[in-house]
């Protein structure tokens, strides 16, 4: 079924918004899955703040152009479906990488970070680093190490010193000491 050119405009201007506010699009090749399947994803993205869109190539391509961005997704093959992340740039590669690992019919094909192209091996590497909460408390953990290994070596000190006074009030007297 034809779209109308306004219907057409509309597509284009609200990727456009999307493009302008996204920090990370990805591009997915999504034959194959399940309406059933599809659903579940868009849900689990929608609850983390990043949406899943299906958009014809034709139309991608004007979106961008009117962007002045290079990008051409007609070397994609098949339909392509755009999840575009706003918040934290690694939340929708981890999402979308973990989906695309549980469903062999979702492939991620490309993507870009700002307005810069970034590969599908780019991607792997971002969805499979470690969640912002976590690489914080490694760092806490890393910061606070030293100093509770310096408070450790003076408490051994102390330990020590009360060890030797320890052993030298029990020490027996000599005899003929008394």
């Amino acid at each position: 079924m034809a779209v109308s050119r306004e219907k057409k405009e509309t597509i284009i201007r609200e990727f456009k918004e999307k493009l302008n506010q996204a920090k990370i699009l990805l591009f997915t090749d999504f034959r194959g899955l399940t309406v059933k399947d599809t659903n579940a994803f868009r849900k689990e993205l929608r609850k983390n703040g990043i949406d899943f869109q299906v958009i014809k190539k034709t139309l991608l391509k004007r979106a961008f152009d009117e962007r002045d961005v290079p990008f051409d997704p007609k070397r994609f093959e098949g339909q392509i479906a755009v999840v575009a992340g706003y918040g934290d740039e690694i939340e929708a590669p981890k999402l979308t990488y973990g989906f695309s690992r549980q469903n062999a019919n979702l492939k991620i094909v490309g993507g870009m970070m700002g307005l810069k192209e970034i590969s599908v091996e780019e991607i792997f590497s971002l969805a499979k680093l470690l969640s912002r909460e976590v690489l914080l408390g490694k760092l806490v953990f890393l910061v606070a190490s030293p100093m509770t290994q310096f408070v450790k070596v003076l408490g051994g000190n102390t330990r020590n010193l009360v060890s030797v006074l320890r052993a030298l009030f029990e020490k027996p007297s000599p005899k003929g000491e008394g």
